[in-house]
């Protein structure tokens, strides 16, 4: 990211307490590389990325928001597909169609769900949520 230019604004809870997180850790690395990538890729000149996670309710989130080209409504129903490519994107943006795709799987395989919030022309954000653990009585931490 700052070889590429990016600044990067990371959004952490304050606190010494970790978030409530059961989960495959190199999965959920995968899941957020792919979505720091289209990041990077659809960012544009405004290279401006937040990073963020935290606790609502019962989840625990890390969200991906970039201020780049956003996502057209009418893209929003396929963006998960395997192999999809907005068809109005110019070619040297588009990759192979799998990486949101990976993302979702990822997501299944952990009971959680992810959001897009997303306007043409401001940019996108990704949000991952997943359950919290919470911790039985007589439960080890790792």
């Amino acid at each position: 990211l700052r070889k590429e230019g990016f600044a990067v604004d990371v959004r952490l809870p304050r606190g010494k307490g970790k978030l409530p997180l059961r989960a495959d850790p190199d999965a959920v690395s995968e899941a957020l590389i792919n979505l720091l990538t289209n990041a990077m890729k659809y960012s544009g000149q405004n290279r401006s990325i937040v990073l963020a996670a935290g606790r609502q309710a019962a989840s625990v989130y890390c969200s991906v928001r970039d201020r780049g080209t956003g996502i057209r409504k009418e893209t929003l129903p396929h963006l998960f597909d395997k192999f999809y490519r907005d068809p109005e994107l110019p070619r040297k943006l588009q990759g192979v169609g799998i990486g949101l795709s990976v993302v979702r799987h990822i997501m299944d395989a952990h009971a959680g769900t992810i959001e897009v919030k997303s306007e043409p022309g401001k940019g996108s954000e990704f949000i991952l949520r997943f359950p919290a653990h919470i911790r039985q009585r007589g439960e080890k931490t790792a």
